[in-house]
């Protein structure tokens, strides 16, 4: 039985061992300590290539790897034609960037803010620059402005408490005030 089993296991190593070369020496075992480039340096059948040579490999490398660059980002971003688009695309957002921030220079409202800017795109022309166009804007319509939302809320929150419940009620008595009052006239509304 075990003379069975080595036999069906026994493998044949002289059908993996690397053919000999000229020396006479295995494929690794000839290496010197630097890895065998002097036997690599000593083969006459070598390509050499000039730098100007390798230089255009390498720039022909590089062009390749652009064009798929390229093709990748067209079918990724809705197909692009070419580098033109995607630099108007940038300066685009670079006006939208300065134009909210002009308006945030302005004391614009947060969530007002796109909205200003498109009427001041409205009010553009050629003698008109943005900021002039952000301020005719705010000029026509206040509200827009962070300090004239909150204005009328300081002028409350100024009064003091007795002059505030004074002031806020009509003069006048309507129905249900007056019932009121005449069923209990201690109190004080």
């Amino acid at each position: 039985m075990k003379y069975r089993t080595q036999r069906m296991l026994g493998y044949r190593l002289q059908l993996f061992a690397e053919a000999a070369d000229e020396n006479g020496a295995g494929g690794g075992e000839g290496e010197g300590a630097d890895g065998g480039s002097e036997e690599i340096s000593k083969k006459p059948g070598g390509k050499m290539f000039t730098q100007e040579e390798l230089d255009a490999i390498i720039e022909d490398r590089i062009g390749r790897e652009r064009a798929k660059l390229r093709e990748t980002r067209k079918e990724a971003y809705g197909k692009k034609e070419s580098d033109t688009d995607l630099a108007a695309e940038q300066a685009a957002k670079v006006s939208a960037m300065e134009a909210k921030l002009l308006c945030y220079e302005q004391d614009v409202a947060k969530e007002s803010v796109s909205d200003v800017v498109a009427l001041a795109k409205a009010y553009m022309d050629e003698d008109t620059d943005l900021e002039a166009a952000i301020k005719k804007v705010l000029k026509k319509y206040p509200n827009f402005v962070k300090s004239s939302a909150g204005a009328s809320e300081d002028v409350e929150k100024k009064k003091g408490w007795g002059t505030r419940q004074k002031g806020s009620g009509s003069s006048e008595e309507d129905g249900v005030e007056a019932a009121f009052l005449k069923r209990n006239p201690g109190l004080k509304v």
